[in-house]
């Protein structure tokens, strides 16, 4: 009612008890984004592409897939303008090109498909830090430039890696 931006932890960590990360899961924000499509929602903590299976049994049933593709269901389908997701606090964005694992190849991956079907202009992805965080990592003097080299690998063009970086 108010039009305020809202920010909510969308990764499943820092639960108190076992299971509650299944809590942050983005599919809690699909009835509300239907009914609400004006709503200014950022989900942040893009980019895991895991799938939770602990958070696929009651009391939470959230479903299969990732939460990065219920997001993209949300960016590409329903048809709300003010739904974003950010990259903060981003593990392969701690390691340098030498550093990277065959993980965050995949994640590399994982993204460029992402971008491709839900938001191939990257109008939806925002870049953040989660600083009081991500200060605390070794290789955080760096992640600025990682995460543009790491966007580059995923197959992001410039027009998109400006849209991420500070048109979003």
């Amino acid at each position: 009612r108010e039009d305020v931006a809202i920010l909510a932890h969308a990764a499943n960590s820092q639960s108190a008890a076992k299971g509650f990360g299944c809590r942050a899961a983005p599919a809690f924000w699909r009835s509300v984004v239907e009914r609400h499509k004006q709503i200014r929602l950022s989900l942040a903590h893009f980019g895991e592409f895991v799938t939770h299976d602990d958070c696929n049994n009651p009391p939470y049933s959230i479903g299969p897939g990732t939460w990065e593709d219920e997001i993209g269901a949300m960016v590409s389908t329903i048809g709300a303008p003010n739904v974003f997701a950010d990259l903060s606090y981003f593990g392969p964005a701690f390691r340098s090109t030498a550093e990277r694992t065959s993980d965050d190849a995949a994640v590399a991956t994982s993204l460029g498909q992402w971008l491709e079907v839900n938001d191939p202009e990257c109008r939806r992805l925002l870049f953040g830090t989660d600083w009081s965080m991500t200060k605390k990592e070794r290789g955080h003097d760096s992640y600025v430039a990682n995460m543009e080299s790491l966007l580059t690998l995923a197959g992001f063009t410039e027009a998109a890696l400006a849209n991420f970086f500070h048109r979003n």
